[in-house]
Parts: structure tokens; C-alpha cells; sequence
């Protein structure tokens, strides 16, 4: 998440205006200082499909053909493909009992850095059609 200040820059261009304790001072203008990174939106965008089925811990997203996660990955969104079986993540070793729970049809988007695994299950014995998509 980015830090963001906030600053009061003084303007040259506008008249001077009396405060009500009589002080003369030019108005200030708002301005947002961000990091230029974080100012850009986007630089990569990347798309996955896979199963993902009730292996013991998980399989780490995305997962398929994508491999690893996207160098300097902000978000990944996770959408469930499925008609009816939900799937769960979480981190390492995620269980149906303790995942957070993504239904069928339904996606969750995570603010997640490249550096953090989230990992997926799906309930015993089923296999669910799951799509992510990354965004650095």
C-alpha cells in the first residue's frame, strides 16, 4: 500500500488574502505526493486457468501453466469457475475447515505482493475450475 503525504504548496499566482488575525498570506494548494510506482497503475497483466482439487495443503496460486507469481505482483484476483463447489484459500497448508471460503461463480481480489503465497483447496474429492489474474 502506498504512503501518501499530503502537502500545503504555496502559490505565487494568486492574491495574498488577510487571515481573520490579520496576518497577509498567499493561499495554498493541496497537493498528493506519491511514489511514481505507485502512481502507475499497471505494468504486467497475466491470466491462468487450472483445476484446483482437495490435494492435502493446497496448491499455490496461480498455479498451471502461469508458475510463479508475477514479478512485482500488487493484486491477484481469484474468480471460482465452478457451477457448484466452492474453493478455499489461505496460506500454506489451507484445509476446507479454515480457508476463506470463494463460492461458485463468485471471485475475491487480493492486495497481495509477489512475495506471499496464496494457496487453494477445494472440498473432499472435488475439482474446480479456477481462473486468477495478477496485476503489477
Amino acid at each position: 500500500m502506498a504512503t501518501e503525504f499530503i502537502s500545503q504548496i504555496g502559490s505565487g499566482n494568486q492574491p495574498l488574502r488577510k487571515e481573520k488575525h490579520g496576518d497577509w498570506h498567499r493561499p495554498a494548494l493541496a497537493v498528493a505526493v506519491v511514489n511514481w510506482e505507485d502512481a502507475n497503475p499497471v505494468y504486467n497483466v497475466r491470466t491462468a486457468g487450472f483445476h484446483v482439487d482437495s490435494t492435502a495443503g493446497g496448491i499455490i496460486l496461480p498455479s498451471g501453466s502461469a508458475g510463479a507469481a508475477l514479478e512485482s505482483r500488487r493484486v491477484i484476483a481469484v474468480y471460482n469457475n465452478d457451477s457448484t463447489n466452492a474453493i478455499f484459500v489461505g496460506p500454506s497448508g489451507v484445509t476446507e475447515d479454515d480457508g476463506y471460503p470463494i463460492a461458485a461463480g463468485t471471485e475475491k481480489a487480493f492486495a497481495l505482493a509477489a512475495n506471499l503465497d496464496l494457496y487453494a483447496i477445494a472440498g473432499t474429492g472435488n475439482s474446480v475450475n479456477v481462473r486468477t489474474m495478477e496485476i503489477a
